[in-house]
């Protein structure tokens, strides 16, 4: 195995999260400058339902990293924690741009209703909750000895 290879794929394991993470930006900025103001307020049952659905799916982006990145879930690949350390995340990288995604479509939701609500606010709450839960919780990061000995 090539020497590099590690630091290559966290780099580029790190620039797809932040691809990811600040692609939510473009969502702000698209409802701030496209919504327009609807005349007639939108049912409270309608935001309710799709916010929910947002935060729900934050909260199980959170949920899956946690419960994916347990240390008999990690051991269950047959590789010693050493070997681990050394050459993965928490998780190898689909699984970690699969709860990427999932915490990123909190912001989607926030976009469309921005757009059905015509209020620009959703767009962006809901994008900075996802790129807050995205930094806190989905950041990559490296595996340490705490991870398998706590």
């Amino acid at each position: 195995m090539n020497q590099n290879q590690p630091q290559q794929t966290y780099q580029t394991t790190f620039i797809i999260w932040a691809a990811l993470t600040f692609s939510v930006v473009p969502y702000i900025g698209v409802a701030v400058f496209a919504v327009e103001p609807k005349e007639e307020p939108l049912a409270f049952a309608f935001v309710a339902a799709v916010g929910g659905m947002a935060i729900f799916n934050l909260l199980l982006s959170i949920g899956m990293r946690r419960w994916l990145t347990q240390p008999k879930m990690l051991l269950a690949s047959g590789k010693s924690p050493q070997d681990l350390m050394a050459n993965h995340f928490p998780l190898n990288q689909s699984h970690l741009i699969m709860t990427w995604a999932v915490a990123e479509s909190a912001a989607i939701f926030g976009l469309v209703l921005s757009f059905v609500a015509g209020d620009a606010q959703y767009a962006i709450g809901f994008g900075l909750l996802t790129i807050a839960t995205m930094v806190v919780f989905h950041r990559p990061r490296r595996l340490t000895s705490e991870d398998f000995f706590e």
